[in-house]
């Protein structure tokens, strides 16, 4: 098997837009919402590629699922999605570890076999960011892509998607996570999380803001300053402004060469916004992602400022 490709970043940080700008590249296999879903069935043998495809894009036009809701990500059976759901829904948990990497291996096995083109696997988790030390001493033939994003965005973006996806059971994400199905068919758990989590909840947006530190936190514990020859380090605002000469350093970086040289087109027009409950843990956003921040190269104090003023702005369109 050819080495594989991981794109690790924080929740939310545009870890999909990146993958689905290098899956165009057509220079990589990629894990897809099919692969998924269908996991169980395309591991047996028991399923055709065309067959489930088509059974997959019914059952989102009978949902009337034309895209994620949260952001501007189309679905359909080859939505770039994380191989963490597969690990998890195996019970195996969503981080790649010494004792699960055999299922780790099977499940890229079986979907690498899925592709007719033998290419490198391209890969992303972002419960995997900070796990770069496991993985590489697993895996040491593996390539690194880390993107990193505005920390204010990153979790306002994430308040959303945590609010929207307990506000209603969401069949998307039923249908990739036999966790959080489960959960929604709960009862009491189900009903009291309803009620905490609202996007004014200061309580909510205090832990997010804990939650996603530890894995910036992990993130330098594990790879220490940017840099390295096996791993790669972009913005997610440059990706955004200059995304040919960002695929083309990522191209290089992993030694793979496209026909494809323009992905502008791949990029939307909308703009990321705040949440006034994140602008308001400010200080404490500020305390818990310094080092962070400044390793990855945003200037916390000049972003405060910029998602105070933009905390009660429209949004026109979220990429993430």
């Amino acid at each position: 098997m050819k080495p594989l490709v991981f794109i690790l970043g924080l929740h939310r940080s545009g870890t999909t837009l990146l993958y689905e700008m290098l899956a165009a590249s057509e220079c990589f296999n990629i894990v897809t919402a099919r692969h998924v879903v269908d996991f169980d069935r395309l591991g047996n043998g028991r399923t055709v590629p065309e067959r489930s495809r088509g059974e997959l894009q019914s059952w989102f036009d009978r949902e009337g699922l034309a895209d994620r809701q949260v952001d501007a990500v189309r679905l359909g059976p080859d939505t770039p999605e994380e191989y963490g759901f597969v690990l998890d829904n195996l019970g195996a948990g969503r981080r790649i570890t010494p004792r699960n990497v055999h299922v780790f291996e099977r499940v890229c096995t079986t979907i690498g076999s899925d592709f007719d083109q033998d290419r490198p696997l391209l890969l992303k988790n972002p419960w995997d960011f900070g796990n770069a030390r496991v993985i590489k001493k697993l895996m040491p033939e593996s390539k690194i892509v880390y993107i990193h994003r505005n920390p204010f965005h990153v979790l306002g973006s994430l308040l959303r998607m945590v609010v929207a996806a307990m506000e209603r059971p969401h069949p998307y994400m039923a249908a990739l996570s036999a966790a959080y199905s489960e959960f929604t068919q709960s009862e009491y758990p189900w009903r009291l999380a309803q009620r905490f989590v609202t996007k004014d909840s200061n309580l909510l947006a205090r832990l997010l803001v804990h939650l996603v530190a530890h894995s910036a936190k992990s993130y330098l514990r594990d790879v220490g300053p940017p840099g390295g020859d096996d791993r790669i380090d972009i913005n997610y605002e440059r990706l955004c402004h200059h995304p040919n000469e960002v695929i083309a350093a990522i191209l290089d970086h992993v030694g793979a060469k496209s026909e494809r040289t323009d992905y502008r087109a791949m990029i939307g027009s909308g703009a990321s916004r705040s949440e006034p409950a994140i602008a308001r843990q400010s200080a404490l956003i500020r305390k818990l992602f310094a080092k962070y921040a400044r390793e990855v190269g945003y200037d916390l104090e000049a972003l405060e400022n910029k998602a105070q003023a933009l905390s009660g702005g429209k949004s026109t369109r979220s990429l993430t």
